[in-house]
């Protein structure tokens, strides 16, 4: 049996070379991390066959520390230590690297965690080696259906790559062939105390599955609502910004002279007070260069005087059409003068059919957009969930950005963890803590 332990664990080793040999550079640092711990666990296991027990229990202590801390950021609930905690913690490995960016799938980290304590325990049936191999299998067995069955894109990452889970089932097997000579003088005993505690187990895991269901459904439905409105409200902000400018635009065709600063930044204040994402209001002149503008301040101060036909290609369209052709004018998304992208309407102010005295350029900034946009949609889900605690609701604000991964974040801060993820953990405890 010694022999065919040592020849599986060697087994284990074959996936990891391969999965790190064929990750490649852009890969998920998960993807690594998981056959890094993995590869410790060969070792100590190979370690233990060759009589070294002392670095091998070392070696095992050494991969337990990330697996518990893995653990706990899947189990504590936000509201004891929110995803931002997390990712801090996280910049101490890499510069810019989060939780998720580095940490293995739940399912990966129990099994490792099981693997890892039949090791330290040398498979003792008087240890429970048998139900933790057994436990061991069943969520190696549950993560290959995932795989498998993944065809929808899951808010929670479940399951580990094909290499870690071949490395982990060879080491697995290894360790099962390792114990079964200890096992055997106990095996009516092992029979009777192993019924109950898979049906523990078994129990455990369908409740874990039903939960994440549940709870990817709900956050779904949250996200899609959240997606909604913020189109509804995209859509009355660009309505009303709209009807404002072209007023705005209006009070100047009064005038025959191009206004000063003073008078420009009286009528600007109030539509700039209203709409809060405006970087900035301008007057452009026929020649496209920008001679008033508000709010005058240092990011704004440096667009003044600057001629967009030559310092602005991208928007030089949509000028035209408003200084020549009398029409309004808008760009495409571009990267505005003061370093962030933006859209900009120009509105034309003319004198008479063939003259203009310039044009108005309105300025949106799109992180601006985006603040006020989430900002509003933030406030009503707040007044939506009455029973939040105040830790928790403060998360929402420190995620206002259109990017994929801020929306899950922010959904996911509206659901504990504790239900989704810890059902299995203390199942799993409680069917430990059975007769083996």
């Amino acid at each position: 049996m010694h022999r065919h332990a040592t020849f599986f664990t060697y087994l284990a080793i074959v996936p990891l070379v391969i999965g790190v040999a064929f990750l490649g550079e852009g890969s998920p640092l998960h993807e690594f991390v998981a056959l890094g711990l993995t590869g410790m666990l060969v070792l100590a296991k190979l370690m233990l066959l060759r009589g070294w027990h002392a670095p091998a229990k070392l070696l095992v202590g050494l991969t337990l520390l990330p697996l518990a801390l893995t653990l706990a950021s899947y189990a504590l609930p936000e509201y004891w230590i929110p995803l931002s905690h997390w990712d801090a913690m996280s910049h101490g490995l890499a510069n810019g690297v989060t939780l998720e960016a580095w940490r293995p799938a739940l399912l990966t980290t129990l099994s490792l965690i099981l693997l890892a304590t039949l090791i330290a325990t040398h498979s003792r049936s008087a240890l429970g080696g048998p139900l933790l191999l057994l436990m061991a299998a069943l969520l190696l067995g549950v993560q290959g259906l995932h795989v498998r069955a993944d065809s929808d894109p899951q808010l929670l990452r479940t399951a580990a790559g094909p290499w870690s889970m071949l490395a982990m089932t060879a080491l697995l097997a290894g360790l099962g062939v390792a114990a079964l000579p200890g096992w055997r003088t106990h095996a009516a005993a092992l029979r009777r105390a192993l019924a109950p505690s898979l049906v523990l187990v078994m129990a455990a895991l369908l409740l874990w599955h039903h939960q994440k269901t549940v709870t990817e459904r709900e956050l779904h439905a949250t996200v899609e609502t959240q997606a909604r409105q913020l189109g509804e409200h995209l859509t009355r902000e660009i309505q009303d910004h709209l009807a404002a400018v072209e007023r705005f635009a209006n009070v100047w065709t009064l005038f025959d002279t191009p206004p000063n600063q003073a008078e420009w930044a009286g009528q600007a204040a109030l539509y700039h007070r209203d709409f809060r994402y405006l970087l900035n209001i301008a007057f452009v002149d026929p020649d496209s260069r920008i001679t008033q503008i508000y709010p005058f301040n240092d990011i704004n101060r440096r667009a003044l005087g600057v001629r967009l036909f030559d310092a602005q290609p991208a928007g030089r369209e949509a000028v035209s059409r408003a200084l020549f052709e009398q029409r309004i004018g808008h760009t495409d998304v571009i990267m505005l003068l003061q370093g962030v992208p933006g859209i900009i309407h120009y509105l034309p102010i003319p004198l008479s059919e063939r003259h203009t005295l310039g044009a108005v350029a309105m300025v949106i900034s799109l992180p601006m957009l985006a603040e006020t946009l989430f900002g509003e949609v933030d406030r009503e889900h707040a007044r939506s969930w009455p029973a939040r605690s105040p830790k928790s609701a403060s998360a929402p604000g420190s995620t206002k950005c259109s990017s994929t991964w801020a929306t899950y974040r922010w959904a996911w801060s509206f659901s504990p963890r504790t239900p989704a993820c810890c059902s299995i953990c203390l199942g799993i405890r409680s069917s430990a803590s059975s007769p083996a």
